[in-house]
């Protein structure tokens, strides 16, 4: 009976360490699988991630090509960027770009300095026109529904800048970019540039003329009703009820608004007036 009650009893240890040891195994295996699962993850993510930083260092490298090949393009407030002809360009104000999965926005922001010309928050003691803040930002919504962004920021200077004094502008509108010393943007098509060295307007043939503004005309002059009364085209002052301090009989009675070849009146006329 003894050996039996041993050999049972061994038994039973035996399927105890068997139970354990699965258990062990199952939550080892499960520990497993769920790190692989992370690291799967984890992985996709800095992928994901990756891309975003290279579209957003794309965009500066975009901006900086255009700035490179004509500072005035940089006048947007926000646009997307786009390859024309193998060269870079912007698409327009308020654009942005979707790629794949990913949305790249370019903003840009003026620089202001301070009285030791340093960068300094705006507004400071001057805004500097020869530079821009450009800030390239890229969202995407990660595989588990998070969303995300990068941003890159950098400061772009018109490095290649110089001041000029154009004298000459014989070489007419069309010129958007400036190249010739001799050529300009646009004009309405009332200017004459055909002489070196000067702008003229266009005469249009019409002289000015003699023209007549009388009093008697609503709503080319104002006047105190009290004080003036206009009669015939003559504006006339009111005659006072009493005496009036400064002033001898015969008292004020009219002055006359005179205008000659469309000139404003250059004198009034009083009349029967004299003045202690």
């Amino acid at each position: 009976m003894g050996k039996w009650r041993t050999r049972w009893q061994r038994a039973g240890v035996i399927e105890i360490e068997v139970m354990l040891a699965s258990a062990l195994l199952a939550l080892l295996a499960g520990a497993f699988v769920g790190t692989l699962i992370y690291a799967d993850q984890s992985l996709l993510m800095a992928g994901e991630r990756q891309r975003a930083v290279m579209l957003a260092s794309e965009g500066v490298e975009a901006v900086r090509n255009i700035r490179d090949g004509a500072w005035n393009q940089l006048q947007y407030n926000q646009s997307a960027v786009q390859t024309t002809g193998g060269a870079w360009s912007f698409v327009g104000e308020g654009t942005d770009e979707t790629l794949g999965s990913y949305t790249r926005t370019i903003t840009f922001t003026d620089v202001c300095r301070n009285s030791s010309d340093a960068i300094a928050t705006c507004p400071a003691s001057y805004t500097d026109a020869e530079t821009q803040q450009v800030d390239v930002s890229v969202a995407w919504t990660t595989l588990l529904g998070v969303a995300q962004t990068v941003t890159e920021t950098t400061i772009l200077t018109n490095w290649a800048s110089s001041l000029w004094s154009q004298t000459d502008w014989s070489g007419g509108s069309g010129q958007s970019i400036w190249s010739a010393a001799d050529r300009y943007d646009t004009d309405d098509g009332n200017v004459n540039v055909s002489t070196t060295g000067q702008v003229e307007l266009i005469e249009t043939g019409t002289a000015c003329g003699t023209f007549d503004w009388p009093f008697d005309t609503a709503g080319t002059y104002t006047y105190n009703t009290s004080d003036i009364e206009v009669a015939s085209g003559v504006a006339q002052l009111i005659a006072s009820a009493g005496d009036v301090s400064g002033i001898t009989t015969p008292a004020l009675d009219n002055y006359e608004y005179q205008t000659a070849q469309g000139e404003e009146p250059s004198f009034l006329q009083i009349s029967d007036d004299v003045f202690e």
